[in-house]
């Protein structure tokens, strides 16, 4: 008899660096960002949390990101520290250039699944 295992499947996409819960125009607390989401994560060797993409551009939060970027990146951050496992590129993930998706692929932990970006240095389609 076969053993059943259950997994459980946690994915975001369309953050555009909306860490926080708010939209930075009335300063009130909403029901959106990826710090409002990150903790009913509950991560186990059972779990998977994967990001879809669009995470660097779209919010006052990821400008400001993009234009400090001796900050680091915060987006990185958070997904580190929330356990992600697999990250894929977005059209919008590419607005800033790609030294800048390139350097946060690089802070971050979860490995990314992208397979449609050609690189001609690499002579590839894989980014890591």
């Amino acid at each position: 008899m076969s053993k059943t295992q259950q997994i459980t499947i946690y994915y975001t996409s369309d953050i555009h660096g909306y860490l926080f819960p708010t939209d930075y125009v009335d300063k009130q607390d909403k029901r959106m960002g990826l710090l409002k989401c990150v903790p009913n994560f509950k991560k186990d060797e059972n779990t998977l949390i994967i990001d879809g993409g669009d995470m660097l551009q779209g919010s006052a939060m990821a400008t400001f990101c993009q234009k400090n970027r001796e900050l680091g990146f915060p987006q990185a951050q958070v997904l580190n520290y929330a356990g992600y496992d697999f990250v894929t590129i977005g059209n919008h993930d590419v607005n800033f250039g790609t030294d800048y998706l390139y350097e946060y692929l690089d802070a971050l932990k979860a490995k990314c699944i992208c397979e449609n970006i050609f690189q001609k240095q690499t002579n590839n389609y894989s980014l890591q």
